[in-house]
């Protein structure tokens, strides 16, 4: 599930470094203190995090909305 709302940039399939926990039994992905920019890419990749995977037909998600994680540990 997505805490907040996230924006389409491109009509591409899109990954974005997000922060990865679990809260009420359920993995939550979140974006704060991730950063834009190709400069940090590594260091949002950084601590308990995943890639929100967004594919090329998908809308913008709303919070609450289920999405696809890609956790790394």
């Amino acid at each position: 599930m997505i805490s907040h709302k996230s924006g389409r940039t491109k009509n591409k399939t899109e990954f974005a470094a997000c922060n990865l926990y679990i809260k009420d039994g359920e993995y939550v992905c979140d974006f704060e203190g991730k950063r834009d920019g190709s400069s940090a890419i590594m260091t949002n990749m950084l601590g308990n995090v995943g890639l929100l995977w967004l594919e090329a037909d998908e809308n913008n998600k709303e919070a609450g909305e289920r999405v696809q994680v890609l956790a790394l540990r």
